[in-house]
């Protein structure tokens, strides 16, 4: 039995439209260097735009879209707008300056019940999605959430939650503390402090949010771990009143 017919394809230089043949003729011959240089910038594109889709695929509803909030609509694809629509209490300079410092890999967002602390993080984490050279990969959930996935009843497939947390260049984790009375269970301790130090010792970065004192968070999960992630660590404060609508002040937690 013969083989499949033979079809001659034409040389691709023959189906390159003539306009930009006769362009690329006058630009001559690529160089080595600019080989390398148009593959890196499009790998830094593809990377932003998986880094920005996985983003906004998996932030909280309020987050993924603004004409639910109490903002005005983004004009598009605007990472910057989230922390120019922050508040001076939410400190969106300091945030700005912890993402472009390398040395520095936890950062906590620390302050009372409804100072706008997730907001706060939205911000960092659309920022950060933006910044393919700097994430590839930006995750977002509540601590209690994580943990709930990882019980018995939880997700089918608790292995591929751990990665999906422990494998991210920027994850934050909201509302820590949150899912505790006074003690987190063993459980709980065990799972973050897997995750801490995994994460820690490749030099990942985190984002924290919570509204309890170090004492509190030490009380609830032990020395260990909070030593871990206070370790060369920046803390913001978050004052003001409550956002959501009380009118309350929020009291100064002693963190700073």
């Amino acid at each position: 039995m013969s083989g499949p017919e033979q079809v001659a394809v034409a040389p691709w230089q023959e189906r390159v439209p003539s306009a930009a043949s006769a362009a690329a003729a006058k630009l001559g011959p690529m160089t080595e260097d600019e080989r390398r240089g148009d593959v890196r910038q499009w790998l830094v594109e593809v990377r932003a735009a998986v880094a920005w889709r996985s983003w906004v695929e998996q932030v909280p509803e309020w987050a993924a879209d603004p004409r639910a909030t109490d903002m005005q609509q983004p004009p598009g694809r605007d990472a910057q707008w989230w922390l120019r629509n922050l508040t001076e209490q939410q400190q969106p300079a300091r945030i700005e300056a912890w993402l472009g410092d390398g040395d520095s890999p936890t950062l906590w967002l620390v302050g009372s019940v409804g100072v706008g602390k997730t907001r706060a993080a939205v911000a960092a984490g659309y920022a950060a999605a933006d910044a393919a050279a700097t994430a590839r990969a930006v995750r977002f959930t509540a601590l209690s959430s994580y943990l709930a996935k990882l019980r018995p009843d939880g997700d089918p497939n608790p292995v591929a939650v751990r990665r999906w947390a422990a494998g991210s260049d920027l994850l934050i984790l909201d509302d820590v503390g949150a899912e505790v009375d006074q003690e987190a269970s063993e459980f709980a301790r065990r799972e973050l402090l897997s995750l801490v130090n995994g994460r820690l010792d490749r030099a990942a970065r985190q984002v924290l949010t919570t509204n309890l004192t170090p004492d509190q968070l030490t009380d609830a999960y032990g020395p260990r771990i909070v030593s871990r992630l206070r370790d060369r660590a920046a803390v913001i404060r978050i004052d003001g009143g409550d956002r959501r609508g009380t009118g309350e002040t929020a009291a100064r937690l002693p963190w700073v």
